[in-house]
């Protein structure tokens, strides 16, 4: 709709944009300054209800500033509530292989037909079995696995045994998803430290601790 909305204004169809609010138009700085240069240049004047006027570059600087600090702090109550919520033993990421909601449905438990075969295959990966012969065995024994039709790969073994929830510690999702303005796609970035909680919790272990990091020595 924005670029449908450019697009006229190049072609002389729009001489003034108004919007409701500043920050239903743009909650970037970089972007907000690049659009305003631009509709000044086709001569388009750019007016804000809520400030009852035509806006100038500096007055777009300032409520882009505004903007992008009101969603940052939006985002970070946000965040402190999903850190809450994982630090109380809340499913971080929704249900998977070896566990199901509980009662209060945005916590687990361990489910345990599926926590039985996930400790057989660390217990046979602790012995030396290769992820290709598990994954076989597990095959022959019509095993479900953590996908619907699971192949039992020897990927499908390599994740299950890297999958350090199964001890009982959760962590809050290493990574995140940013938008990159100058590419226009999403990626997935490495969160800092200081953004990821983390806890124990005994009563969701499946496999452990020696189990668990013999395998990975």
């Amino acid at each position: 709709s924005l670029q449908r909305l450019l697009a006229d204004c190049r072609a002389g169809k729009i001489v003034i944009i108004m919007v409701e609010d500043f920050d239903r138009w743009s909650r970037e700085t970089y972007d907000a300054v690049e659009l305003c240069e631009e509709l000044m240049g086709l001569g388009v004047e750019f007016h804000s209800a809520g400030d009852r006027k035509v806006l100038s570059k500096k007055e777009v600087i300032e409520a882009a500033l505004k903007a992008e600090a009101d969603r940052d702090r939006r985002n970070l109550i946000l965040s402190m509530g999903r850190f809450q919520h994982a630090a109380a033993g809340g499913a971080h990421s929704g249900e998977f292989f070896g566990y199901r909601y509980g009662e209060e449905r945005v916590f687990l438990v361990v489910y345990g037909p599926e926590a039985e075969i996930i400790l057989l295959v660390f217990q046979m990966a602790a012995t030396g079995v290769s992820y290709r012969k598990i994954g076989i065995a597990m095959k022959a024994r019509g095993a479900p696995g953590p996908s619907k039709d699971c192949k039992w790969t020897k990927t499908t073994v390599a994740n299950m045994l890297g999958q350090i929830a199964y001890t009982g510690r959760w962590f809050y999702p290493f990574t995140r998803t940013v938008y990159d303005r100058k590419s226009n796609t999403q990626k997935q970035v490495l969160r800092h430290p200081s953004e990821m909680s983390k806890a124990h919790f005994e009563n969701l272990r499946i496999v452990p601790d020696e189990l668990f990091l013999d395998r990975k020595s």
